[in-house]
């Protein structure tokens, strides 16, 4: 038998009619040479499929960029260098490009998708994430990540759960990454010593693989009746049972000994497909969560000895002491709360209490085999309300029925009559009283709660082109930022976009939302309270003093932008475009770690699309030149990060620093060999080495505000680049299309194209 990687278009399942991949493969040969087997193991683009005659293209600076067939830009792997030379698949399966110093450019491994080869590295922060079902290769609900103290594996929900975690190193040792070899995982503190952790897998194993249904498999090759892979599960992996994984029976499946059903009478669950026991089960009538407060029609559904998956690894957030009925008081009053888990030790009465949001499979636990009891306790839906609320529905049907001729007539008329402005101005300032909130959110405040909190909005913090800013302190003392919207310039819509954008994701580096208040003309935001307040009262002068923020905080506060962008844009289950990134939106906490906040301008974008459509948005001195053409993908974000990056290293706003603009004046000094004269005075006095750095930063945001958007980097290269991973940005950009450095390089874009014609 003989294996080989290959790269190309590859079409994943039969029929191709869902689209093609560019990736990379293993092709297996029998003893006659004769291929009868191909496994994809790396793909650049697997939430958005290309089309036939999709083109691949290479050009001769070293970018690979692919388009589908009317020419939108779906991958590229934004790099670029006059000194190019070649791109290979190398024999362990990585793809790279080098220049023509032999120096590695870019390769396939520093991205990894759903499965490690012999030979990659994982480094802390990089994740394997699995596709979301056998035949749909986006990305899916679990993920695995290397950790300082070792890797662990999650559900990619907001927020994140942990269903496993590797056995932690010795005390002390930070893990650096993670590399497999034929016969183990090997973790590693450092480059070039001896393994911290060690995780034997079978022999001869070709790949590790987190797949779909949230497991960890370690595949080998073998000839087998036509078959090329053998799955086992790594003998780590061994005491997880399988009613242990997150969704081994579905959501609101229960699993008992690896069986699954639906528990509960007519009111409660119904299989999804009853010929699929582990397709999990749906709530035969669905939980109406409209957040206008009085009660919902819910009740519980109890179920005694019922766990869920995250318990384990808990301990170390577990809640405080409560009891049965307190936990269920709290989870009736949220009505974004799914399921209340009471967990007891027996014959006590008080325990832990759980709210979940989520629901994915749950077990059955033996108490007499546990040291923990735990009872369920799933939010279902009245059947009565349910009732109730169709007779509503007809009656008012009936009756809209009768008088929707006369409805129409007013309509016509009405618009008629009013301006398209003044309609729009109706539309946007509409009270949110009545509206249906998606479940999930934070908190939801009463106006009077915030008046209470914040003692009548007598502490003003601040205040900016949406509103003003007070301090408030919650009932337990903590304190809270309370962003009061003015209606004039936030309207209901960016308000809706900033409390789901933010309602939705998890991240270190973005702000969190604690609630909001949306109470006829009322709409405020509850944040984190970060003690240090915005960047643009530490980086600028103030009163002519010099600035406040040291280079070691500096070149920190971009690392954490940095990563915050990349969370938005590559590592969210949707996009998202922020559309305002400047110093006054980014936040600092006690310890000068930086948070991205202010998502009232943020747009959702689709796996599927490529770009969206908006209408100029943002502040002036930060916005991309293509808002202009309205059609937008995530680089208007890396413009404006590029922006601030350049205020940042020089400790002066953008329009001070040049007339005539940013880019003009960075072609200026770049042609002068003068980029020094960008840095902040004083830096030279604080630490040796420091000038390089700066040099290095402002060629990152350099590069980050091109004209040309498709030469932007992707903000997962930059924080390679902030990290040493990579040198990509050690070259001046041609930064203006028209430019003299951009048009003598002008004949090194031509490329070779290759064409995707048909099914392969």
């Amino acid at each position: 038998m003989n294996l080989q990687f290959g790269c190309g278009f590859f079409c994943y399942g039969s029929p191709c009619d869902t689209g093609y991949l560019f990736a990379t493969f293993f092709v297996v040969h029998d003893t006659d040479d004769r291929p009868f087997d191909m496994q994809m193991v790396w793909s650049s683009n697997r939430d958005q499929m290309v089309q036939e005659n999709a083109t691949l293209t290479l050009t001769f600076t070293g970018e690979l960029v692919l388009r589908n067939l009317d020419g939108t830009l779906v991958w590229s792997t934004n790099t670029s260098t006059p000194a190019f030379q070649r791109m290979s698949i190398e024999e362990s399966g990585n793809l790279v490009l080098y220049n023509s110093s032999g120096r590695v450019i870019w390769q396939s491994f520093d991205y990894p998708t759903d499965t490690l080869l012999r030979g990659q590295k994982l480094k802390v922060g990089q994740k394997l994430t699995a596709n979301i079902s056998p035949k749909n290769t986006s990305q899916g609900r679990f993920y695995l990540t290397l950790l300082h103290d070792g890797f662990a594996m999650f559900t990619a929900s907001a927020p994140a759960k942990i269903y496993f975690r590797s056995p932690k190193p010795r005390t002390g040792v930070e893990l650096s990454y993670a590399q497999f070899d034929n016969q183990s995982i090997n973790i590693y503190s450092e480059e070039g010593g001896s393994p911290s952790v060690n995780l034997p897998v079978p022999k001869s194993s070709l790949y590790n693989k987190l797949d779909w249904d949230a497991h960890l498999r370690v595949c080998s090759v073998q000839e087998t009746e036509g078959r090329s892979s053998l799955d086992y599960v790594p003998p780590f992996l061994k005491s997880i049972a399988e009613c242990d994984y997150p969704r081994p029976c579905g959501d609101y499946g229960v699993c008992t000994n690896g069986q699954c059903s639906c528990q509960g009478d007519d009111d409660a669950f119904k299989p999804t497909d009853v010929s699929e026991p582990k397709s999990g089960c749906i709530p035969r009538v669905p939980l109406v969560c409209s957040q206008t407060g009085g009660s919902q029609g819910h009740h519980f559904l109890e179920l005694e000895h019922v766990s869920y998956f995250t318990y384990v690894f808990d301990n170390s957030s577990m809640p405080g002491l409560a009891s049965r009925d307190e936990c269920k008081t709290l989870c009736l009053e949220n009505c974004s709360c799914k399921a209340a888990f009471f967990r007891y030790r027996t014959n006590f009465s008080s325990g832990y209490c759980y709210l979940e949001f989520n629901i994915y499979s749950m077990n059955t636990n033996n108490p007499v085999e546990t040291y923990y009891n735990s009872t369920a306790y799933i939010k279902i839906q009245s059947r009565a309300k349910r009732i109730k609320s169709l007779f509503v529905v007809i009656i008012c049907a009936s009756v809209g029925g009768t008088i929707a001729l006369f409805i129409l007539l007013w309509a016509w008329i009405s618009n008629s009559r009013k301006s398209r402005h003044k309609i729009e101005k109706d539309e946007d300032e509409g009270e949110d009283d009545h509206v249906d909130w998606p479940a999930g959110l934070p908190l939801r405040f009463s106006f009077e709660e915030l008046q209470d909190f914040t003692n009548g909005f007598g502490i003003k913090l601040g205040s900016g082109g949406f509103g003003s800013v007070y301090e408030g302190v919650l009932s337990d003392g903590s304190k809270i930022p309370v962003k009061c919207l003015d209606r004039a310039g936030h309207g209901q819509k960016g308000f809706r976009a900033e409390v789901e954008t933010l309602g939705k994701i998890d991240h270190l580096n973005l702000v969190r939302l604690k609630g909001f208040c949306a109470q006829k003309s009322h709409r405020m935001l509850v944040y984190e309270h970060l003690a240090n307040g915005s960047l643009d009262k530490w980086i600028f002068s103030n009163k002519g003093h010099q600035c406040f923020l040291d280079w070691k905080s500096r070149s920190k506060v971009v690392l954490d932008i940095a990563r915050g962008l990349t969370y938005l844009h590559e590592e969210c289950q949707e996009r998202i475009i922020h559309f305002d990134i400047k110093p006054q939106n980014i936040l600092l906490d006690q310890n000068f770690n930086a948070k991205v906040s202010d998502f009232g301008l943020a747009k959702l974008v689709y796996r599927d699309q490529s770009e969206v459509i908006t209408m100029m948005r943002g502040t002036p001195g930060y916005m991309a030149p293509e808002l202009l053409n309205m059609r937008i993908t995530e680089k208007a974000d890396i413009f404006s990060f590029g922006v601030m990056v350049i205020e940042i290293v020089s400790g002066k706003r953008s329009r001070e620093l040049s007339e005539d603009g940013l880019v003009s004046l960075l072609q200026v000094k770049a042609a002068e060999g003068s980029l020094i004269d960008l840095v902040y005075p004083g830096i030279e006095n604080e630490e040796t080495g420091i000038m390089e750095e700066a040099i290095k930063l402002i060629k990152v945001g350099m590069w980050c505000v091109q004209d040309n958007f498709r030469r932007r980097p992707a903000m997962s290269t930059v924080v390679k680049a902030l990290e040493g991973v990579i040198d990509t940005f050690n070259d001046v950009p041609p930064l203006l299309a028209g430019s003299t450095v951009a048009s003598n390089q002008q004949s090194l874009f031509s490329s070779e194209l290759s064409v995707l014609s048909g099914p392969r």
